[in-house]
């Protein structure tokens, strides 16, 4: 029954406990000003989220241990750069928590940036040595399981011919690149992705794309289409899939 909902500059923010019927003002704390990554809920009193404060070279870290009434800053990730870097967050559980991402700097049509993948196993308090790679910059993380999980930057893309697809096998210490086909002459730049097990999961962008092969091919799934899709899966049958055009698909096979 408890949510929480941030505009994407981070001035507003809302709060309910009754299943979305009703809404009431919520504080926002560090995320004020900021890009906010998706929250993590795990109970009234504890929820996470990162926000990225424009013009910062830092990603903050933020938790909630008051039903989201406040936020509070735990640790940072800077970036190399001047540039805000930009992570996306996987909690293996409350504790172990993945975050990949990096600096997209695009300059004449190639990727200049890098992704960053780091690890923390107490909460954010502290991160890992993160692993760090060229020209790929990483926009989706998705775990099949609690140790192997892939990292997308773009499966094709045009002129964008440094895609990378990285791989963990154990829960994000370290990382590796895996070669990747799709059978598609179209853009499939990575937007989401899901995995049901560490072989099989499917990833959205132009359309919806499936493996059963741990990622090193995937198959075009026909009739859908929509630019920037994200998903949202019940389980391994039930999922959704919504993007540009106003489309909504629905699977439950």
């Amino acid at each position: 029954s408890l949510g929480y909902a941030a505009t994407l500059g981070g001035r507003y923010c809302y709060r309910t406990i009754n299943g979305g019927r009703t809404w009431g003002p919520a504080g926002c704390g560090p995320i004020e000003r900021s890009q906010v990554s998706p929250i993590k809920i795990f109970s009234p009193n504890l929820a996470y989220c990162g926000s990225v404060v424009f013009g910062s070279r830092f990603f903050y870290f933020n938790r909630s241990v008051d039903t989201m009434h406040t936020w509070q800053t735990i640790s940072q990730l800077s970036s190399p750069t001047g540039f805000p870097p930009d992570f996306r967050l996987f909690f293996l559980s409350k504790d172990t928590i993945v975050a990949c991402g990096g600096v997209p700097p695009l300059i004449i049509d190639e990727w200049t940036g890098t992704i960053e993948c780091h690890k923390s196993t107490n909460g954010g308090l502290t991160w890992g040595f993160p692993f760090v790679d060229t020209l790929a910059p990483s926009s989706v993380v998705s775990f099949g399981s609690k140790s192997v999980g892939y990292a997308f930057s773009s499966l094709l893309g045009g002129s964008y011919v440094h895609y990378k697809t990285h791989k963990t096998t154990n829960a994000g210490a370290s990382w590796f690149q895996i070669p990747t086909t799709i059978d598609t002459s179209s853009d499939m730049q990575v937007t989401d992705a899901y995995f049901k097990n560490p072989r099989e999961g499917f990833v959205s962008g132009g359309g919806l794309a499936h493996t059963v092969d741990g990622g090193l091919t995937w198959t075009r799934i026909p009739g859908v289409s929509g630019e920037y899709m994200s998903m949202s899966w019940f389980d391994s049958l039930h999922g959704w899939a919504a993007g540009g055009g106003g489309k909504i698909y629905r699977t439950t096979t």
